[in-house]
């Protein structure tokens, strides 16, 4: 599928803020005269700044065609010059009079152009009378009182207005400015080169570019290639009306777009900001739309498309939000190299060469960005990558179509492709959902440790479906597919996870090879081994019942709702309840997010049942018809003396007087002594051992494999004469 990036581009309008006023007040006036004033680019987007008209200039700036006609006054007052707006119906003639009106008095006192220093003085004395006199003062504003600024002596009032003065100032750039001349602090006299502003701006400077296309010019940077523009001070470069008006292009070398004579589009240093432009046709070593002194340097709102470099294709380095990197190419990192992305969106960004990492990102952290179509040798959307939020689709690479070597967390990772891993190979992934990737081993991840995840729908040309290899914990593993072996997964660890409706042309339709605990395997087909084919199993739901392992059991499993396997947590009563084992659990939650173990025995599957009820195994309790409330725990059915909870843990009948856990009286032997107890097959014991009867008892041997009947053991470490009192107990 093709994006349609007319679509993706949509315009993004910047309102200027910049320059700032002191403050204002609104006066009556009689009979003023109406003129029309020159209107700049700044004007356009709503900022009044009495500093930046042309002096009875009748020109028009070309974007401001087709907008409301705005009339502009002019009102002197004691050398300080206040600007007017005042918006004239249609239908009112030009020559009514405006008594009626209301003028907003702004007097110049902005970052782009201070007001002198004796203005100043005139200008709080100007203040002083109007408070003395009761002028009235805008409500908008803040209340300047006496206490605040009135009553301090003349010295300090002098210094506050040097500090005004020295304050940050804005320079302007317009390729069609009419007089453009240093220090470039009004749209009349713009730059024409953005380098030039930049060069003539001081740090904490605001430079703000309006539309056109700005492809000359040059500057290198601490030796480094030549720049389309070099920020080299801790300034803002910022656009007027965004990415799609304002353009800053670099140059490719033909044939060797990474060769002598190839610009870069922008350079950051460390503290600067860059918002509002399309960055593109730029070539470098490293970052060759923009690349940054760190990640203090932060860029925003630009598209960044066209670039190639060997490390960063579209950016080096930096913070970037809300940007688009597309069509970037490099050996690392097409997009983005050792950037932070938050909001971005990266689309067709390309690793290519003989290393060809990250086709959207290499080395990097993303929060909350889209990855579309990029490709790359190894890990299509993002290589070594930390990524938070992400969605990862129809990325393609030979490993790792999404992701490769990254950590995912709460990710979206569908359509992706690859010859090994179409979703992720080799990386991490927390609370995922991986959906529709294929490829030819491990639809959705190779090599890959889950947590948490689901996995629907993925599709091996070869084997694994969803999963080869790797290791899943609380996972949900549903209508994936395989051409040969393992629907779901071939080969890795399966933990607390869940495994239904999968399919496999061959063989193993839910799992092929590995090794599951505390799983379930059902509703899965396949021509041979419809649920399973030579995996082990241990505490493990699934039919036919294994011939290896313990705790395994054949049991329909009872999901609340398998209408497609919309819902596959447990009923209440569902025989794999407390039928798993703890020491298979390595993590504290299920898949959502509950407490794993409830009554003091892990379930098994995905989902921990959270209602009340017995702490025994359900399968074990219906086996012999007991009730799963919990009313049969503590009851001793057969006056054996042992309680259900005790015949559960050794597996011994509570029918049955006769089936308990006893030794047998020790037999001496010529290497020792033979310990011999009742015991099931299937389970293991351990055996302990103390010189009296009030102990302590040591560990003479555990995980001793049961046999059916009774199991003995031979402990060869006995002197004749002494007294041994030995104890078989089953392990937690």
């Amino acid at each position: 599928m093709k994006t349609n990036l007319q679509a993706l581009l949509k315009p993004q309008i910047n309102a200027d803020g910049s320059g700032c006023s002191a403050m204002s007040h609104s006066v009556a006036t009689k009979n003023s005269s109406r003129r029309k004033l020159w209107v700049s680019p700044e004007e356009e987007h709503g900022s009044r700044r009495g500093d930046t008209a042309l002096p009875k200039s009748t020109a028009v700036h070309p974007e401001s065609e087709g907008l409301a006609a705005t009339e502009h006054k002019e009102h002197k007052t004691m050398n300080s010059t206040a600007t007017t707006t005042v918006n004239r119906k249609p239908h009112e003639p030009r020559n009514k009079p405006d008594t009626e009106h209301r003028l907003e008095l702004r007097p110049v006192l902005d970052c782009g152009s201070p007001l002198p220093l004796s203005d100043g003085h005139r200008f709080v004395q100007r203040l002083a009378k109007r408070q003395r006199t009761g002028a009235r003062q805008d409500a908008s504003r803040p209340h300047v009182g006496r206490s605040a600024i009135l009553d301090l002596p003349s010295s300090i009032l002098c210094f506050l207005l040097c500090l005004l003065s020295a304050s940050a100032a804005t320079r302007y750039v317009w390729k069609e400015s009419p007089s453009s001349a240093p220090p470039y602090t009004s749209w009349a006299t713009a730059a024409h080169v953005i380098q030039d502003a930049v060069d003539a701006a001081d740090p904490g400077d605001t430079v703000l570019v309006t539309n056109g296309v700005y492809a000359t010019g040059g500057k290198a940077y601490s030796g480094m290639m030549s720049n389309r523009v070099a920020v080299d001070k801790a300034l803002n470069l910022r656009s007027v009306n965004g990415p799609e008006a304002t353009i800053i292009q670099g140059y490719q070398v033909p044939g060797n777009t990474i060769g002598d004579g190839a610009i870069r589009c922008v350079y950051l240093t460390n503290g600067a900001s860059l918002s509002g432009f399309t960055l593109t046709n730029g070539s470098a070593g490293g970052g060759a739309g923009v690349c940054c002194g760190s990640a203090t340097a932060s860029v925003s709102n630009c598209v960044i498309i066209g670039n190639s470099a060997i490390d960063g294709g579209g950016a080096y380095q930096g913070s970037l939000v809300a940007c688009m990197l597309v069509s970037n190419v490099a050996d690392f990192g097409g997009g983005a190299y050792q950037s932070a992305l938050n909001d971005c969106t990266l689309v067709s960004n390309s690793a290519s060469g003989s290393y060809g990492f990250g086709g959207g990102a290499h080395k990097s952290s993303l929060t909350n960005c889209v990855l579309i179509q990029n490709d790359a040798r190894q890990g299509g959307g993002g290589d070594d990558c930390v990524m938070v939020n992400c969605a990862l689709q129809e990325n393609s690479a030979i490993y790792g179509g999404g992701a490769y070597d990254c950590i995912l967390l709460e990710c979206l990772l569908t359509g992706n492709d690859a010859l090994s891993g179409g979703g992720a190979c080799e990386s991490t992934l927390h609370n995922c959902t991986l959906t529709a990737n294929s490829a030819d081993l491990g639809g959705g991840t190779v090599i890959s440790k889950l947590i948490n995840c689901k996995l629907s729908n993925n599709w091996s040309r070869i084997s694994a479906g969803a999963t080869a290899g790797g290791e899943l914990i609380n996972c949900v593993l549903i209508d994936n597919h395989a051409a040969f072996a393992g629907g779901a997964a071939a080969g890795g660890s399966l933990s607390n996870c869940t495994v239904v409706g999968n399919s496999a042309l061959v063989r193993g339709g839910g799992v092929a090879n590995g090794s599951l605990a505390n799983c379930i395997v059902y509703f899965n087909t396949s021509t041979n081994g419809a649920n399973h084919s030579g995996a082990s199993f241990n505490y493990t739901c699934t039919f036919p019942l294994p011939t290896n392992g313990v705790g395994n059991i054949d049991l329909d499993p009872l999901f609340v709702d398998t209408n497609g396997w919309s819902n596959l947590r447990l009923q209440s009563n569902s025989p794999c309840i407390n039928a798993g084992n703890n020491a298979y659990v390595t993590s504290p939650t299920d898949l959502d997010g509950n407490p794993r173990i409830v009554s003091g025995t892990a379930d098994i599957g995905a989902y921990e049942y959270q209602g009340p009820g017995s702490v025994i195994s359900y399968a074990w309790l219906q086996q012999y018809n007991l009730p799963t409330d919990g009313s049969a725990d503590t009851l001793d059915s057969d006056q054996d003396g042992h309680n259900a909870w005790q015949e559960w843990k050794a597996w011994t009948d509570p029918t049955n007087p006769l089936s308990v856990l006893k030794l047998l009286t020790p037999q001496p032997d010529p290497n020792g002594m033979v310990v011999t107890w009742q015991s099931v097959l299937g389970h293991s014991y351990l055996l302990e051992r103390a010189t009296n009867a009030s102990g302590p008892f040591s560990l003479l041997q555990g995980n001793i494999p049961g046999q059916a009947g009774t199991t003995s053991f031979t402990d060869t470490n006995t002197v004749e004469g002494d007294a041994i009192l030995y104890r078989v107990a089953v392990p937690e």
